[in-house]
């Protein structure tokens, strides 16, 4: 099942649509509608903070202690019912795969190759200093 979203007017700016925040509380199996506030836009970054949204520590405090996760959404994607639906199965998988998307273990490869030039670059900081001791040694 895959969303039409041909309906939504292409001329229109993604980031100008009336969005909603999404709470997907993993402890309770819920998700709840939280108004988006555009009053506080972030400096120098698109969007807008969510952290002094009034409305989403209300909806906090129903779910101490427990473990979720906090998104927004394009409003009429979350009203059409296969746009929840499917919305609600990422919630459940866990998120969004992001650039794993095609199961290529993108994440993995990437956090392997940081740790490979890590060590690289370790090995060749003290090769260098070990170099630099020997000339200054031979020349006395």
């Amino acid at each position: 099942m895959v969303l039409d979203l041909s309906k939504l007017n292409p001329k229109e700016d993604p980031k100008d649509r009336p969005k909603v925040l999404l709470l997907a509380c993993y402890d309770c199996k819920s998700v709840d509608e939280i108004p988006y506030d555009d009053r506080f836009p972030f400096d120098g970054k698109p969007g807008h903070d969510q952290n002094q949204n009034p409305f989403l520590h209300q909806m906090v405090e129903r779910h101490p202690n427990h473990r979720g996760m906090l998104a927004d959404a394009d409003l009429l994607v979350w009203q059409h019912p296969d746009g929840k639906k499917q919305i609600v199965e990422q919630f459940q998988k866990g998120g969004s795969p992001g650039l794993d998307v095609f199961g290529t273990n993108f994440y993995d490869t990437k956090a392997n190759f940081s740790a490979d030039a890590m060590t690289c670059y370790a090995n060749t900081t003290v090769h260098r200093d070990n170099v630099a001791i020997t000339r200054q040694i031979r020349k006395y």
